[in-house]
């Protein structure tokens, strides 16, 4: 089992991340010892990339990094928040060469929500098993026809849409995910 500790993390966002999204898995992972740097799509987001909460405006970010800048050799895994964030990288040509460099090179890729939405016009679903909203599901369609199933898991690749446990417990119910799930998903299938 690979550790954690000193591991680089991109966390591939753009305006309409969903907060929650973002906040716990990068709460979780630098507790655990990784380094998640914002990657953004443009220009704009090193000035701000605004968040969501829900329906509600969320907190807002910078990029740290500008995804044209970077390459999966830079960073050991990807997280891809949900909202509607992934609608708008997955149309972008930058962003589907950065997801699909992740995949060739066999790192994990941790999509949550709609962040799936990327995966899928990247292409890589293809005959494998992935979480994400339900809502998504229509357009994972081409990729169903293909041997890909929407709402399981991808064992080591994605990070399971059960952090709505995480969702649940910003609403007061339920207890957090323990602070080695992130790690255990992190390193699973190298």
């Amino acid at each position: 089992m690979q550790v954690v500790e000193g591991k680089r993390v991109a966390a591939l966002i753009g305006d309409g991340f969903e907060e929650i999204d973002l906040t716990e898995p990068r709460r979780a992972l630098e507790e655990a010892g990784a380094i998640v740097t914002i990657v953004g799509i443009d220009e704009r987001a090193r000035q701000r990339i605004r968040g969501k909460r829900g329906l509600d405006d969320g907190q807002s970010v910078r990029a740290e990094e500008l995804i044209g800048d970077c390459t999966a050799e830079d960073f050991d895994a990807a997280l891809i928040p949900g909202g509607t964030s992934p609608d708008r990288i997955r149309t972008d040509r930058e962003g589907h060469r950065f997801v699909r460099e992740f995949d060739a090179a066999k790192k994990p890729m941790f999509s949550i929500g709609h962040g799936a939405q990327v995966l899928i016009s990247s292409q890589l679903v293809r005959s494998r098993q992935v979480t994400g909203a339900h809502s998504i599901a229509d357009a994972g369609l081409g990729a169903t026809s293909n041997g890909c199933k929407i709402g399981a898991l991808l064992p080591g690749k994605q990070l399971p849409s059960s952090m709505a446990r995480t969702r649940r417990e910003q609403d007061g119910i339920g207890k957090s995910p323990e602070k080695g799930a992130l790690g255990s998903q992190f390193s699973a299938g190298h």
